[in-house]
């Protein structure tokens, strides 16, 4: 009796991280969809360990147009989002010394500043 009861109980268990699993892909796949992001510009440093990538992105029904700026290089774990400006879908980047980059008139450090500042 035991044993039926158990396994009655794995079975559900199963079943119920099987049917959590499949709701957040769905969910993943839908909100995937709802938001693109294209690149548009990519802009080494002088001396080339740090590169910025300008995306345009398109939140589709839920937003406007947007500029987003991701940083890649060294001591840098992956990428970093220091510049995000919604209602524009362009970008005008300049770097003023290997850890400096100007994007739209704004100077930002890249290891320490994000625009707009969370803070």
């Amino acid at each position: 009796m035991f044993k039926k009861t158990l396994k009655g109980l794995a079975i559900a268990c199963g079943a119920l991280v099987a049917c959590i699993l499949l709701y957040f892909t769905f969910a993943a796949i839908l909100f995937s969809s709802l938001y693109s992001e294209e690149l548009i510009g990519k802009y080494p440093s002088e001396d080339e360990k740090n590169c910025v990538y300008v995306y345009v992105s398109d939140g589709g029904a839920i937003s406007t147009w947007s500029i987003v700026c991701d940083v890649k290089g060294s001591h840098i774990l992956g990428k970093r989002r220091i510049y995000v400006k919604d209602d524009i879908n362009t970008a005008t980047v300049t770097w003023l010394d290997d850890r400096t980059v100007k994007i739209n008139g704004i100077t930002l450090d890249i290891y320490r500043d994000k625009y707009p500042d969370p803070g």
